[in-house]
C-alpha cells in the first residue's frame, strides 16, 4: 500500500506519516523545501518514508515528481496560515483553497483511488458566525470560511476526476511536536513559565483529542471510511474550554490562579452534537485510546523536555 502526505513536515503531518508506516504503508511525504530542517520524529533513515519537497502553491508538479502509484491513498494536510495573523490573511488562505483543488487533480493524475483531507471545525463556526443575528466575526474566520471554501470545492473536483473523496473535521488536536500558540500548547508553556493565565470565560464547547488518536483515525478513513460521507475525528468528550482549562490545573496542581473572563470572546457557540463521532465509530470501528489526562502528561513531558524544565 502506498500513502502520500501533504503537509508532512507539520505537527499533525509528522504524527501521520508515523502512523501509516506503523500501518503498513510505503509513504511518500510531501514537505516544503523549509521542513527539512525539523525534527522528522526519525523516519528520515526510514526505507518506508521517501521524502519529496514541493511548495504548497506548486503541486501541479507532483504527478511529474512522483509518477504514477496506481491505487495510492492520499492524504492532504497542507495549509498555510494556521494560527496568528496569517489566519486573516486573505491571499494565503485563498492559495491554499487552490492548492488544494490542485492537490485533488494531481491525486487523479497520479493513480490514487482516494483523496481525504482534514477540515476544521471553524468552517462550521464561520458560517454560524456569517449568518448569526448580532455576531460580529473576527478576521480570524477567514481561516474556517476558506476551509469550509476548499471543502466544497475539493468535493465538486473530486466529482469530475472520479476519485473517492473523505474531507472529515478535526475537532482539536495536540501533542508532542505542535509548537503553534493554540489554547493547549500556550497554556501548558504558561504554566511552565509561571506566567500570568488568563482566558475568556471559557463557555463555549471545544473538544481536544490526542493527536495519536487523530492520525489513527485518518489512517483508518483511508481504507474504511466511507466515500463522501462526512466524518468528525474527536475524543467524543465535548467539554466547555473552562472544564478543559481547569483539568489541566488539577493535572499539574496550578498554583496561580486560573482567571476566566479576563479575554473578550466574540466567537459562536457550538452545539455538542456538532462534536459526535458517533458515525465514525460506526463506520470504521474507530475509538479513541488515549484519555485527556495521559495526553496532557505526555505533551508537558515533551514541551518541558525541550524548555529543559524538570518537572518533579
Amino acid at each position: 500500500m502506498t500513502a502520500i502526505v501533504t503537509g508532512a513536515g507539520g505537527f499533525i503531518g509528522r504524527w501521520l506519516v508515523e502512523q501509516l508506516v506503523f500501518d503498513g504503508y510505503s509513504v511518500l511525504a510531501i514537505i516544503r523545501p523549509q521542513s527539512l530542517s525539523f525534527p522528522w520524529m526519525g523516519l528520515q533513515t526510514d526505507k518506508s518514508v521517501e521524502i519529496i519537497c514541493c511548495d504548497i502553491a506548486n503541486y501541479d508538479d507532483l504527478p511529474m515528481l512522483i509518477g504514477r502509484r496506481n491505487g495510492a491513498v492520499f492524504f492532504h494536510l497542507a495549509w498555510a496560515g494556521v494560527s496568528g495573523h496569517d489566519r486573516e490573511n486573505l491571499d494565503i488562505q485563498i492559495q491554499n483553497v487552490k492548492s488544494s483543488i490542485s492537490a485533488v487533480e494531481a491525486a487523479a493524475q497520479i493513480g490514487c483511488t482516494r483523496f481525504v483531507g482534514v477540515g476544521s471545525m471553524m468552517e462550521e463556526e464561520s458560517f454560524i458566525a456569517t449568518k448569526g443575528d448580532g455576531l460580529l466575526p473576527s478576521p480570524g474566520y477567514t481561516y474556517g470560511a476558506m476551509k469550509y471554501l476548499a471543502h466544497l470545492q475539493t468535493k465538486i473536483a473530486a466529482i469530475q476526476v472520479g476519485i473517492e473523496y473523505l474531507w472529515p473535521v478535526l475537532t482539536n488536536a495536540y501533542g508532542e511536536y505542535e509548537n503553534s500558540p493554540r489554547l493547549i500548547n500556550t497554556t501548558l508553556r504558561k504554566i511552565i513559565n509561571h506566567e500570568p493565565l488568563n482566558f475568556t470565560s471559557g463557555s463555549h464547547l471545544c473538544d481536544f483529542v490526542y493527536v495519536e488518536d487523530a492520525v489513527r483515525a485518518l489512517s483508518i478513513l483511508g481504507t474504511e471510511g466511507k466515500p463522501f460521507c462526512d466524518y468528525v475525528i474527536g475524543s467524543g468528550q465535548p467539554a466547555t474550554v473552562r472544564e478543559y482549562i481547569e483539568r489541566i490545573g488539577e493535572i499539574f496542581k496550578v498554583k496561580e490562579d486560573l482567571l476566566f473572563g479576563i479575554i473578550p470572546y466574540s466567537g459562536v457557540h457550538l452545539l455538542e452534537s456538532s462534536f459526535s463521532i458517533e458515525k465514525l465509530k460506526q463506520d470504521t470501528g474507530f475509538f479513541p485510546k488515549v484519555s485527556f489526562v495521559d495526553g496532557i502528561v505526555k505533551t508537558m513531558k515533551w514541551i518541558s523536555k525541550q524548555a529543559d524544565v524538570d518537572l518533579k
